[in-house]
């Protein structure tokens, strides 16, 4: 199948082509090196007149624009859209005109390749063409990026090089047009331009020792790279990851060539704040905060009035700091930036750090909500009241926010402190008498409903008469309020969970009917108030009811389930796999059989609403019934489930499902039974599951659901067992998963049910069992079972490992052997 060639291709085929001619760099292998090689020699090749920098950029942006356009369809094709609406889509993007920006830029493009505008104004214009693109915010599109690139080739190729002063801020602007183009690209293409303008310094940046002017120069081109390492490190935490290798290395190799540059006395550039706050931001997302504090307090000790760019550090510098260190758990650390920052605006001769700012305590306080402890609602609290004696004596704008006080009472919520509940309802309070004097403190759902967590989570009595309390009070306000806002169905679903509790609390039939009315009773109390019923709220109402009672959850949700079908509520599949888990949880003879229909029924429903579309925790809730039936095919209607949801296309199996399957085979009557299991465990190594998870706890489990299959069907006289719990111990070693304190337990019960003695694979078996033992001792996991068991089936193992024999009744084993046992 074809495919488009992303912009780095294009550009790499684009210089392969010609260099196979002229390129004096051809036999660069790396891609990025042989881009800086390039441009190094097309300066020189320009200023012997014998490369034109214009035909180089036009052959080259007519493959890159081909290529972002390309990149810019495809993300336009991706939303999932009906047949009807698709046809509109397509007609209207062929119909729709074009923006200002584009409008102006391709007319100027086109008057400037027909020589209609002067050389000399050409890079002006650019720069009003890119500042529109810039404010134009509304509208952010792939296209951009190669619109830009072509405004900023015409730029450089009419300018009067190397004494336009101009050409350093068009690189920014077309920097910051490509990073918000969205293209996928756009990472990859700005660090070539940002190359291009590093490596060519002494022809696009004007050198007259001027200050002002290498002022000018830093400040664009040190904002240039700080856009570029901003979006990719943003781009990492958005998607809760780190950088790849690749990207790391180019960002390390970026930032030292840029220092270089700031220190050497022939190059027009210095560093600024702006470019020290985006290594800060790289420093933090590698885990090198203490680093990036300690790199801000030398810039402060050397600060010099009389540097081209003073250093001026942003409070996004140590707002990045402080939350970096409370990401990481530490807010002692996070309390000493703080301190630091508030000494040096003592200093007598002014300071250049700015004063901490509310994101900064919020941090704070957020890492002592994070590391939790019964102090965290202390610390918390303790710092809300450090900022709001701060506001009163010294920092008029360091106002605490809704944010604060929210953080103090997750803090609560999160201590386990006996005194939690009334603290974090104090900390509410204040919300409401700051609010009502003025103050923009007027609490959110939020603040409601975590006050309300913490009573739920509470172990006093009377907490959830304190919920409803809360609740009643929260109904009221928002009433007061006019109206304007509706309640959403978060406070309504802990004021379920309370109850559920509550009945965990007080067992009885009384206490259940009670409970049970008063968790209904919240569907007909959000009907009154003109509130949504949303799937969450039945959800929520649902596994309280069948925890409760399992019987009532069944009813509760077949009567659910008639008024999605009559059209009356909207339920998810979450519902649907409530029902069934309460279905399974009841074992009884029929269960799998009224589990099946109701997936049969989830499969027709899923054919017009796909919020209902059966998922993997629904297949793994089948498997489980089919685990406990008795039925004699249930093992192989269960092991039938899972090679279903193996070729189904947007579910697969998981640790779970298989070792729900592997315990469904063990309780079958079957004889080839091991077999199976075997079978089981190749399939499980060849899946995607096994990747996902290896070295995992799920994959050893997998292996651990096998030996304990094989331990509670194993017989003296039988030795399939033992050879099965060999097979397992051997793919486990083969396939370099780490073995837990379980496997190795599981696997010498299973030893010790097999009498060696006089058997003629005793010898082969001896051995095995030997080698594991071995391995047992240099994992230091030799548990009082495991050393009992050795004993009784194989002691000369023992005597060989010691080197003696000795009475096994007062033998001490080695403490290392034991060391990683958990009791």
């Amino acid at each position: 199948m074809f495919r488009s060639m992303s912009l780095l291709e294009s550009l790499v085929q684009v210089a392969t082509r010609r260099s196979r001619h002229w390129h004096p760099c051809r036999q660069q292998q790396d891609v990025v090196v042989r881009w800086h090689h390039c441009w190094s020699c097309h300066h020189h090749l320009t200023s012997n007149g014998s490369q034109s920098l214009s035909s180089w950029n036009r052959t080259a942006r007519s493959f890159a624009t081909q290529n972002y356009d390309n990149d810019a369809r495809k993300q336009n094709n991706n939303f999932p859209t009906r047949k009807s609406s698709n046809s509109k889509q397509k007609q209207h993007t062929r119909t729709t005109k074009k923006r200002p920006y584009q409008q102006k830029a391709q007319s100027f493009l086109e008057a400037v390749r027909n020589g209609r505008i002067q050389r000399q104004v050409v890079p002006q214009k650019v720069e009003e063409l890119l500042l529109l693109c810039v404010s134009d915010t509304a509208q952010q599109e792939p296209s951009d990026g190669p619109l830009a690139l072509d405004l900023l080739n015409a730029g450089i190729s009419n300018a009067n090089l190397p004494h336009e002063r101009l050409i350093p801020r068009l690189f920014s602007l077309a920097c910051q047009i490509l990073v918000r183009s969205g293209n996928s690209q756009a990472f990859w293409e700005v660090h070539r331009q940002l190359w291009r303008l590093l490596d060519g310094h002494q022809t696009f940046l004007v050198n007259d020792k001027i200050p002002a002017t290498i002022a000018y120069n830093s400040r664009y081109v040190n904002d240039a790279c700080s856009q570029l390492i901003h979006f990719k490190v943003m781009q990492a935490v958005n998607k809760k990851t780190q950088l790849d290798k690749r990207s790391l290395q180019e960002i390390q190799h970026l930032i030292e060539r840029l220092e270089q540059y700031h220190t050497d006395p022939t190059v027009p550039l210095v560093g600024d704040g702006p470019f020290e706050d985006s290594i800060v931001m790289f420093l933090c997302h590698q885990q090198k905060t203490r680093e990036a504090f300690e790199r801000v307090r030398q810039k402060v000790k050397s600060y010099n009035t009389f540097d081209i760019i003073p250093y001026q550090p942003p409070i996004s510098t140590f707002t990045t700091i402080v939350a970096s260190f409370a990401k990481a758990k530490q807010p002692e650390q996070a309390r000493k930036v703080i301190e630091w920052m508030l000494t040096e605006q003592e200093s007598k001769t002014g300071s250049i750090v700015p004063p901490p700012n509310v994101a900064c305590f919020n941090a704070l306080a957020h890492a002592y909500a994070t590391v939790g402890g019964t102090n965290a609602g202390y610390k918390a609290e303790e710092t809300l009241q450090w900022m709001q004696e701060l506001h009163e004596t010294k920092f008029s704008d360091l106002v605490p926010d809704v944010s604060s006080f929210n953080i103090t009472i997750n803090a609560w919520a999160r201590s386990g402190h006996s005194d939690a509940p009334q603290r974090a309802e104090k900390v509410l309070q204040q919300m409401i008498q700051l609010s009502e004097a003025g103050q923009d403190t007027s609490p959110t759902e939020e603040s409601w409903c975590s006050v309300m967590n913490t009573w739920v989570n509470s172990s006093k009595p009377g907490s959830v008469d304190r919920v409803a309390a809360i609740l009643d009070l929260m109904e009221q306000l928002y009433d007061n309020n006019g109206g304007t806002k509706l309640m959403s169905d978060v406070p309504y679903t802990t004021y379920v969970k309370a109850w559920e509790k509550e009945s965990e609390r007080r067992r009885g039939r009384r206490m259940e009917a009670e409970c049970t009315d008063n968790i209904l009773q919240v569907i007909d109390r959000m009907e009154a108030r003109g509130l949504h019923l949303t799937p969450e709220i039945f959800n929520a109402v649902l596994t309280a009811i069948a925890k409760i009672s399992p019987n009532n959850g069944i009813l509760y949700f077949l009567e659910l389930e008639r008024l999605y079908r009559d059209g009356r509520v909207q339920l998810a599949t979450r519902t649907f796999n409530i029902g069934l888990n309460a279905i399974a949880t009841l074992n009884r003879p029929d269960a799998e059989e009224k589990a099946f229909h109701v997936l049969q029924r989830m499969e027709e429903y899923a054919k017009t609403d796909p919020t209902v579309t059966p998922s993997r925790y629904t297949f793994n809730i089948m498997i489980k019934a089919l685990s406990r039936s008795h039925d004699i095919d249930a093992a192989e209607r269960a092991d039938t489930l899972l090679r279903k949801m193996d070729a189904m296309p947007l579910i697969s199996p998981d640790c779970t499902s298989y070792i729900t399957c592997i315990i469904a085979w063990g309780r079958s009557q079957r004889s080839d039974k091991f077999e199976r299991v075997k079978e089981l465990l190749i399939r499980f190594l060849q899946s995607s599951a096994s990747e996902d998870a290896r070295q995992s706890v799920g994959t050893v489990n997998v292996f651990n659901a096998a030996l304990s299959v094989c331990h509670h069907n194993a017989v003296a006289t039988d030795v399939s067992s033992a050879k099965t719990a060999m097979f397992v111990m051997e793919e486990i070693r083969r396939n370099d998963i780490r073995p837990d304190q379980t496997t190795y337990t599981s696997f010498f019960k299973v030893m010790a049910k097999f009498d060696l003695h006089g058997h003629p694979e005793s010898s082969e078996l001896s051995r095995f069992l030997k080698e594991e033992f071995v391995h047992c001792i240099d994992d230091g996991m030799v548990a009082p079972d495991i050393m009992k068991a050795v004993i009784r089936i194989a002691p000369t193992v023992l005597v060989d490992i010691i080197g003696k024999d000795i009475d096994w009744d007062v033998f001490a084993a080695p403490s290392n052997w034991s060391k990683n046992v958990k009791n």
